[in-house]
């Protein structure tokens, strides 16, 4: 039975960031598992915890898919700031496309560059959103079908209908220090 490392905070942001880099985008489960391929024995939990302080002191964006916490860097700029194997990765995957060449998928596991169906154009960017720049409205009369929103402890505040329920519920948990179980959003 192979022996396990303890989890840091800087193999989980190490992980996360090669992840990101490499995909775009990370989940909480994803890190999870490259820390168990890396020799460390780590949680949902503990990787959602400190990803979450990563978030806020790095700048990360975050969203979740309904089921895990999403996150990506918010400056498109970090992508190759940093050294180590998603770096590489990412600058193979930059190199290929300067020369118009595609990408050939490949089996290394989770930080091969993954095809995509329906995303953007090679070479292009996609806009990425992030929760943290999501006002709510300055109103107290919302218009038809935007987004009420309240948690337990929280104020009531509304969201613009252009967005998804779970961005807005994840502007209002970063806004008012709650818990994303406790937020509700609906339309009005």
């Amino acid at each position: 039975m192979p022996k396990y490392s303890t989890v840091t905070k800087d193999a989980v942001r190490d992980v996360a960031e090669d992840l990101m880099r490499s995909n775009d985008t990370t989940t909480t489960l994803d890190v999870k598992t490259e820390l168990r391929n890396r020799g460390y024995w780590a949680t949902q939990p503990e990787v959602s915890k400190f990803l979450r302080e990563l978030a806020d002191e790095k700048d990360y964006d975050f969203t979740t898919n309904g089921i895990y916490n999403v996150y990506s860097f918010a400056d498109p700029a970090s992508i190759s700031s940093s050294s180590g194997q998603g770096s590489s990765l990412a600058n193979k995957f930059q190199s290929l496309l300067s020369q118009g060449q595609p990408s050939q998928p490949t089996q290394g596991g989770p930080l091969s560059p993954q095809p995509t169906q329906g995303g953007p154009a090679l070479g292009t960017t996609k806009k990425k959103f992030s929760a943290k720049n999501l006002q709510p409205l300055n109103t107290n009369v919302p218009n038809n079908r935007d987004w009420e929103v309240e948690c337990d402890h929280g104020p009531v505040e509304y969201y613009d209908n252009q967005y998804s329920r779970d961005n807005v519920r994840c502007a209002y948990r970063l806004r008012n220090d709650c818990s994303i179980q406790s937020v509700r959003a609906h339309r009005v």
